[in-house]
């Protein structure tokens, strides 16, 4: 649930009460997923949207929640993103943090948006697919 959100912070931004943030912190501790120094251990953000995001939902969904069946488990497209944003959650678009995407771009590249002074709901870009950026995070989708 990102309709709190949080204003990035250095790297030291962590989401309140956040549900993911004692799975992130196990994966962290195994050493499956990275951060930077500064970085909580349970924090959302500093994740590789490439090779450590899916590593995060599968924790999550597989299990953490034990949903079965489900037709996919990944990031949100930047479209559902908008689509939610603009129905449901006012609060995207608020907050001077991004989002990945699980579009990609230009082969190397993945989109992610949503960062208050670039745009807001409909501000996007790419980044590197699977770099390591403490100011973009990750919202887990499951569709049935």
């Amino acid at each position: 649930d990102f309709s709190i959100g949080v204003d990035y912070a250095d790297g030291m931004q962590v989401f309140p009460n956040d549900p993911l943030a004692p799975i992130i912190e196990r994966l962290r501790q195994g050493r499956k997923v990275g951060k930077y120094g500064q970085t909580p251990m349970g924090s959302r953000f500093a994740i590789k949207p490439q090779s450590e995001w899916p590593l995060v939902i599968a924790e999550l969904v597989d299990n953490e929640l034990k949903i079965q069946p489900y037709k996919e488990k990944r990031l949100e497209r930047y479209i559902e993103f908008l689509a939610i944003g603009n129905v449901y959650d006012k609060n995207r678009g608020k907050f001077n943090m991004w989002e990945w995407f699980a579009d990609d771009f230009e082969g190397s590249g993945r989109l992610c948006g949503g960062g208050r002074g670039g745009g807001g709901l409909a501000g996007i870009r790419s980044d590197w697919a699977d770099g390591r950026n403490v100011h973009i995070v990750g919202r887990p989708l499951v569709s049935f």
